[in-house]
């Protein structure tokens, strides 16, 4: 599936603002991205450093659901839909029915990790 979406940056002065088209987990953001036991990929952490410390100012906010609504943006080594669940679950998590797939919340973090420059991406999922 190729899908375009939004990614806006504003800076005035030591304020900086990061626009997210969908519903990001808070530690694609703040950190740290956990690696549970039973994600669907085996990996550790892709989507480091969080966004929030690559962002340029004093006073940095993040708007989700901003321009887009693209669903749950969640990290890769988060990521469960197979069995066994993380957690200790008995289901798979909700998130993963309403988000783009794996790959969505790299493509944030990439395009937010250049120089917050880009106006628009692009997601493969």
């Amino acid at each position: 599936m190729k899908m375009r979406s939004e990614l806006a940056v504003i800076k005035i002065g030591p304020l900086s603002f990061v626009t997210i088209p969908g519903e990001i987990y808070p530690e694609l953001v703040n950190g740290p991205i956990d690696a549970p036991e039973g994600n669907d990929f085996g990996v550790q952490p892709l989507e480091i450093p969080p966004i929030r410390e690559m962002m340029p100012g004093k006073y940095k906010f993040i708007v989700g659901l901003a321009n887009d609504e693209i669903g749950y943006i969640i990290p890769k080594s988060q990521w469960d839909e197979k069995a066994p669940y993380t957690y200790g679950r008995d289901n798979s998590p909700y998130g993963e029915e309403n988000s783009l797939g794996p790959k969505t919340a790299g493509v944030i973090h990439k395009t937010s990790s250049k120089d917050f420059l880009q106006s628009s991406l692009y997601l493969f999922c």
